[in-house]
């Protein structure tokens, strides 16, 4: 097993990561998404984690040293948790570039986490601290008969977004449309990018 470099467990039934997960010298890339992890331990942490990919557990806290067992993080996602705050030590990775902390219970963002020199994707909608009520109520709600499917456009983490006619009053409008995989993505909910897509209002395209 020294050889390994890439661990996916997804939608699997841990409570916690195995400690044997430290043991492998080689190991670059971990998944436990939609397990049901509630605690980590600092003797089971990868110092050599590049990638680590907890979305979608029951995560109330990470371990307070995990910056500093895994300074070489460079992806960490931690979306649809329960956590409450971002460990100090994170300040130690300064090869960190992507953080997704959305749906969660956190309350501040710490000043530090701006000062990391290459974090370029910061995901945090759906917590406290973002939460804005003010949703527009002038949303129009289209019924499904009047929309038709066509090919696939694109794909993300989140949803599948198609190409699409949308009958209005008589006359055929081509749309996009995006449906959505599931209840949690990597970015959080799918009711906050919606808030993010109301508040832009509308758009000629």
């Amino acid at each position: 097993f020294k050889q390994i470099k890439i661990l996916f467990f997804a939608q699997n039934k841990f409570t916690t990561i195995p400690l044997v997960i430290s043991t492998l010298p080689s190991l670059f890339m971990l998944s436990f998404k939609s397990n049901k992890i509630i605690s980590i331990s600092n003797e089971s942490l990868n110092s050599n984690l590049g990638w680590l990919i907890l979305t979608d557990n029951q995560l109330t806290e990470l371990p307070n040293e995990i910056g500093s067992i895994c300074p070489n993080i460079r992806k960490l996602m931690l979306a649809s948790n329960k956590l409450t705050n971002i460990p100090e030590s994170l300040s130690n990775c300064k090869d960190l570039e992507l953080l997704r902390i959305a749906a969660n219970n956190i309350t501040t963002i710490p000043y530090w986490l701006f000062t990391l020199p290459k974090l370029s994707w910061l995901a945090m909608a759906g917590n406290p601290i973002t939460i804005n009520n003010n949703i527009n109520n002038n949303i129009r709600l289209i019924p499904w008969s009047d929309i038709s499917l066509g090919e696939v456009l694109g794909e993300g983490a989140s949803g599948i977004v198609y190409k699409g006619t949308l009958l209005d009053n008589g006359i055929e409008i081509n749309v996009a449309i995006k449906i959505y995989k599931g209840e949690a993505t990597s970015d959080g909910l799918p009711e906050d990018e919606m808030k993010a897509a109301e508040a832009v209002g509308d758009h000629p395209n």
